[in-house]
């Protein structure tokens, strides 16, 4: 996994099958989509993250789980809104 952030990082491209889109960031105060959300993964860990869209070419991480199942929870979805509000929205990187 950490070679697969570093290709990111670096601005290499990474493969749709070990970084596939897993869902739909919350929309922006004016109503218009925000984009979505990616995951690193390698079995049985995945890394949910985006791209900022204030912070040029900065991708940010917002948590690792253990998924030994297919569908993506509610509650990972969840945490991925909290964060991405948290970061982009209210500007608060701790």
């Amino acid at each position: 996994m950490a070679q697969q952030i570093q290709r990111l990082a670096d601005g290499h491209r990474v493969s749709r099958e070990n970084f596939p889109k897993e869902g739909e960031l919350p929309k922006k105060r004016n109503g218009k989509s925000a984009g979505y959300f990616f995951a690193f993964k390698r079995m049985p860990i995945r890394g949910y993250c985006w791209q900022s869209e204030c912070h040029p070419d900065t991708w940010f991480i917002s948590h690792y789980v253990f998924k030994d199942y297919q569908k993506l929870k509610a509650k990972d979805v969840d945490r991925v809104a909290h964060n991405w509000i948290r970061i982009e929205v209210d500007g608060d990187e701790r």
